[in-house]
């Protein structure tokens, strides 16, 4: 009975195991649409950035691409420019992006450069930006030594629940809410292995090179 019982504790380890560590298939928490053209577009430059909010529900989730549809007045002057893409938390007390300069980053949870290589979707890839359910804002903003010419188009849906522009003071004003000023943004996420079924998994290695010793065989002289 206790062999059973323990086998049984095994197999059970064992696939949590596997769910555990195996890959996790990313999934699409953002996906607008865009303009086409350079009407009712935002300028991103040294004092014109633009964020959007939106809600993640449900569990930990791991941020692993964002990417941004951009557009330029001068594509030869603006390729092989930069610009960051960055992610915010929510200040509630102004529902705004919580922009802190006296801070380190400036407040910024996550961000990361992104290169201008032409018209169309620019980001970026293999991230492990961690987010808990809740309330962010999602900023294009210009490097200290970014292009004065990059447009991002207005318009895209679904609309984020708001919209905030910078324009080189010490934060963030409101824009709006709705798709007026709504840029094309794209992110995706990969879930967050829960802690039980990591400790599954490491009592399963464990169990594995438990039951994989033998007592060694008695020597006689």
């Amino acid at each position: 009975m206790q062999h059973r019982t323990t086998r049984l504790f095994c197999a059970l380890a064992a696939a949590s195991a596997v769910l555990a560590f195996m890959p996790a298939h990313a999934v699409v928490l953002i996906n607008t649409s865009t303009t086409s053209g350079l009407n009712q577009s935002n300028s991103v430059g040294p004092d014109n950035w633009i964020a959007e909010a939106f809600t993640l529900a449900g569990s930990q989730l791991v941020v692993d691409s964002i990417s941004a549809y951009v557009l330029s007045i001068d594509p030869a002057l603006d390729a092989g420019t930069s610009f960051s893409l960055a992610i915010y938390g929510n200040d509630a007390s102004r529902n705004l992006p919580a922009l802190d300069f006296s801070a380190d980053n400036q407040g910024r949870l996550f961000s990361t450069s992104v290169t201008y290589g032409g018209d169309g979707w620019s980001g970026a890839t293999g991230l492990r930006w961690a987010l808990t359910p809740g309330r962010y804002w999602f900023a294009i903003e210009s490097d200290a030594s970014g292009p004065g010419s990059l447009q991002v188009p207005a318009g895209a849906l679904p609309a984020p629940d708001s919209v905030a522009y910078y324009s080189g003071t010490a934060s963030y004003s409101h824009a709006g809410v709705g798709s007026a000023d709504a840029f094309g943004l794209r992110v995706t996420a990969v879930p967050e292995p829960s802690p039980a079924a990591m400790l599954l998994g490491g009592l399963a290695l464990l169990a594995t090179l438990k039951t994989g010793r033998r007592p060694a065989a008695d020597s006689k002289g």
